[in-house]
């Protein structure tokens, strides 16, 4: 099975990476630079490819061949603005290549009741967090409702207390749930994210929106 990222070298994208190659999963990384010399050494399963995922014209070509797709992008910085319409061109290739998409979104796309309002929609997010959580949170809208009718794809949100500075415990093993907030202050560890999304890479047990919690 051959998995292109897109994002990664960041935080999520690295360490999905890291966790496919060392399952033996051929790993393509795209990323604009090639990752800094203290990053993990690569095994043989795990290639970097440098490219640029807001040329929409050479997405083809960055993951072609590909049996899966997985968008680990951030609105942050230049990608701002880049990351809803990056996954649309990415979706139609998916689509038309028979590809399954994943992206990985954020917990502010979870809904707060079924079919209710998402949290990004609420406007109570702090201002840092407004921008990025609304782009996230189009880009499942836009998957939900205006994706192509046969496209395989999966977003995931990580639990509410998910980031590089939380310190959350590596348990080893994670809860699966839908679009809607349960159980409230859910907490994951990056390495129990990425447990689970390589496993539902190999296993292909879910579709639509899910939460990954601890």
């Amino acid at each position: 099975m051959k998995i292109t990222i897109l994002g990664g070298t960041g935080y999520v994208g690295s360490h999905i990476a890291q966790e496919a190659a060392s399952r033996g999963l051929e790993v393509n990384v795209v990323a604009r630079k090639m990752p800094s010399s203290d990053s993990p050494t690569p095994n043989s399963s795990l290639h970097y490819m440098v490219g640029d995922a807001t040329d929409l014209e050479k997405l083809p070509q960055l993951v072609e061949g590909s049996d899966v797709i997985v968008s680990a992008l951030s609105p942050r910085g230049s990608m701002v603005g880049h990351v809803l319409p990056t996954n649309k061109a990415l979706a139609q290739i998916a689509a038309s290549e028979k590809i399954r998409l994943i992206v990985i979104g954020g917990y502010s796309a979870m809904r707060l009741e079924p079919h209710g309002l998402r949290i990004a929609e609420k406007g109570k997010l702090p201002d840092w967090l407004a921008d990025e959580a609304k782009e996230m949170a189009a880009v499942i809208d836009w998957l939900e409702n205006s994706a192509p009718a046969d496209l395989q794809w999966l977003y995931v949100s990580p639990a509410q207390n998910f980031s590089a500075t939380s310190g959350t415990e590596t348990t080893g093993h994670y809860f699966v749930s839908d679009d809607v907030v349960r159980v409230r202050d859910s907490v994951i560890s990056v390495e129990d994210l990425a447990l689970g999304i390589v496993d539902e890479i190999v296993r292909r047990e879910h579709s639509g929106h899910i939460l990954l919690r601890s």
